[in-house]
């Protein structure tokens, strides 16, 4: 302000300002001018933290290692839900077995058991699409057997696990536990005349794996050319924790529903024999004793008529 002023014959006041004349005050309805300007000023207020003033994201700076710190977060945050490469036993398992196998100059049958299995439908090679997908690699080791047709086994290990990290059987929830059958079993033997021992023949290779189970028994094998293949199982296979029970209840299942259709049939020795099989079950044996040499026969001719 200048500290000139002027009172206006329509009653405005007008001041001389560093930025020239500044009329103030009301315009009357009637006065019109031809020549009029209008300036108008506005100011946003907000409340702000003394200490908010000071950071560099308000003055405009950008903290550069702040940023690199953010892009490799969100690299790590999409790389956590990749799959992970959990084959370090399997590989590490395999490469032992392998230098075994050509001392032992058996290279070509364990070659061999491979091709088998997938004959019989029994395992099968992975496609190369399919191979990302979420899985789990069981370790295996082979066993000799020189009396048996199969010369050589395979035996899968799911109780292996990396330091900090649970096994395949720590993950299974089903903790069953068959040893308390025993006696019972064993006191039901005793009881009559004449005992029976019986198991069913490659029973674990009866029961198929649902599909999407399947990618957590993979395995790694070589092919004739040494060549590293990935394969995984169609079968439940013995070592993982809830074979046994996966087992014993599809037995169970299939006998009790033998054990409906006989009662609505009205055979009544049938409903007898199969309530004895029932409880004379021990994963895919079977021990129990029988009264009488007829009875015996008769108990063979149904169990098998039923189980096969």
């Amino acid at each position: 302000m200048t500290g000139q002023s002027k009172i206006l014959s329509s009653g405005l006041v007008s001041m001389e300002t560093l930025l020239g004349w500044k009329w103030s005050g009301k315009v009357p309805e009637r006065v019109s001018s031809l020549n009029s300007s209008m300036m108008s000023t506005s100011l946003l207020v907000k409340e702000i933290n003394v200490s908010e003033m000071w950071k560099l994201d308000f003055l405009r700076i950008q903290d550069t290692s702040e940023q690199k710190t953010k892009e490799l977060y969100e690299v790590l945050v999409e790389h956590f839900f990749e799959d992970w490469q959990n084959n370090f036993f399997a590989l590490k398992g395999l490469q032992v077995a392998s230098r075994k196998l050509k001392a032992e100059k058996l290279y070509k049958e364990y070659g061999e058991v491979f091709k088998e299995g997938e004959r019989d439908c029994i395992v099968e090679e992975i496609p190369e699409e399919e191979i990302a997908s979420s899985c789990h690699y069981l370790p295996h080791r082979h066993v000799v057997k020189e009396n048996n047709a199969t010369k050589i086994r395979l035996v899968f290990n799911a109780s292996s696990r990396q330091m900090g990290s649970p096994s395949l059987n720590d993950c299974d929830g089903n903790r069953l536990s068959f040893i308390e059958l025993i006696p019972s079993i064993i006191a039901r033997f005793c009881l009559h005349k004449f005992g029976i021992t019986a198991d069913i023949r490659n029973l674990y290779l009866q029961f198929s794996l649902h599909k999407k189970d399947r990618d957590f028994l993979r395995f790694l094998g070589h092919g004739e050319d040494e060549k590293l293949k990935n394969y995984r199982h169609h079968k439940v296979i013995f070592g993982i924790s809830c074979s046994p029970f996966l087992l014993s209840s599809n037995i169970r299942y299939h006998l009790e529903r033998k054990f409906d259709e006989a009662r609505q049939g009205n055979r009544r020795y049938l409903e007898e024999i199969i309530r004895q099989g029932i409880l004379s079950f021990y994963v895919d044996s079977c021990l129990t004793s029988i009264k009488t040499e007829s009875a015996l026969k008769q108990f063979i001719e149904v169990a098998t008529e039923i189980i096969v």
